[in-house]
């Protein structure tokens, strides 16, 4: 409160406050009081002016956080069930691929994109490091993966991305190279996602994999020899 000021919050009902009750709790019952906040909740006639609170303001909590969990499994038995059938979730094709227009949780090839894929791919297979992969495809000026999506219109965000037309990096080579999804499988369930944007890292065993969901761009056996060439490679670094 500054100057008979009254610093206020104004919410339709407890839920679009919070819906951790403990945390909610401790902000009305202590933080709001000892820093001058008013407080207001529509709904639930609560103004914390006319100290209206009562008994059943902190069961209302604890039932706003229940609701929001019970959405929170319903949410994610759906998406695990469209997963088990093959079905894509995400919001950008992987680089390869684009969304079906007649079916978005079904994934096409794109021809441009596809074909640095091939050869992404056979380059490794023939000998060439991932270095020098990367050294041939930012020579050739062939956009990375991110900076093809924006060229192509996606609102596409990447907290690795710093600026607009970043280049092709080692790890984003790599990642290619270790997707089983340019076989034709859909490989999804990697990370689990509950309330507050809390993420979970699942075990490979844990993954959904589902094959022949989609056209593949490389063979299963080519799949197969560069994981053991990576794997190789990545034992061979432990040694040193």
């Amino acid at each position: 409160m500054e100057g008979g000021r009254v610093d206020c919050i104004l919410v339709k009902d407890l839920s679009r406050f919070g819906r951790d009750y403990i945390e909610t709790g401790r902000y009305l019952e202590r933080y709001f009081p000892e820093k001058g906040i008013r407080f207001i909740s529509v709904a639930d006639q609560i103004d914390s002016l006319e100290r209206v609170y009562n008994l059943f303001l902190p069961l209302k909590n604890i039932l706003n956080e229940q609701y929001a969990r019970d959405i929170s499994d319903k949410v994610h038995m759906t998406i695990r069930s469209k997963q088990r059938m093959g079905k894509f979730i995400g919001a950008f094709a992987a680089y390869g691929y684009q969304k079906d227009p007649e079916d978005r949780n079904h994934l096409l090839v794109d021809e441009q994109a596809a074909a640095v894929v091939r050869e992404i791919f056979q380059k490794y297979m023939d000998g060439s490091s991932i270095r020098e992969i990367v050294e041939e495809l930012n020579r050739k000026n062939i956009p990375s993966p991110s900076a093809y999506k924006r060229q192509k219109g996606y609102k596409y965000q990447n907290s690795r991305i710093a600026a607009e037309g970043q280049p092709w990096t080692y790890s984003g080579v790599c990642r290619i190279l270790h997707s089983e999804l340019y076989t034709g499988a859909m490989v999804q369930g990697k990370k689990e996602q509950y309330m507050h944007r809390r993420q979970i890292q699942r075990r490979p065993e844990e993954w959904i994999v589902v094959k022949g969901t989609h056209e593949a761009l490389i063979e299963s056996k080519v799949w197969k020899i560069v994981q053991e060439k990576l794997r190789k490679k990545a034992g061979n670094r432990k040694k040193l």
